[in-house]
């Protein structure tokens, strides 16, 4: 993924990747979030602790360290794994459409039908085999 990529984030996410970077954000997004439905929050605690615990398998220790500073003590909140992953896909199907790609092709790559990619791309390129 691109740098531009953040932008397609819910803000809250976006404000984490840029501190952190995007994968150290997508990586917190997919461990913390991958029991919730419907989104959530996770909190930040203002040292190591307990509260750390969750962080430190997941991202390096600079990046808790820059997470503490700055969101030490709130809450981060997010929208569900699944839609930001949804957001990702949608993002990659678009790059490739309009990179010249196949409808077929595109459609092989994120293992989704064609009439997904057909609807995602509203048609882009129609004359497409």
């Amino acid at each position: 993924m691109k740098v531009n990529d953040v932008k397609i984030l819910p803000p809250s996410i976006a404000d984490v990747a840029e501190l952190i970077g995007l994968d150290n954000a997508l990586k917190i997004l997919i461990h913390i979030a991958s029991n919730k439905r419907r989104g959530g929050y996770v909190f930040v605690p203002k040292r190591y602790g307990i509260g750390s615990k969750k962080f430190e398998g997941v991202i390096d220790k600079a990046s808790i360290d820059k997470l503490m500073a700055v969101y030490g003590g709130s809450r981060i909140f997010f929208n569900s794994k699944r839609y930001v992953l949804s957001k990702f896909k949608i993002s990659g199907i678009l790059g490739l459409r309009k990179s010249g790609f196949s409808v077929s092709d595109i459609a092989w790559f994120y293992g989704v039908s064609e009439r997904y990619v057909s609807k995602v791309t509203c048609g882009y390129g129609r004359k497409d085999g």
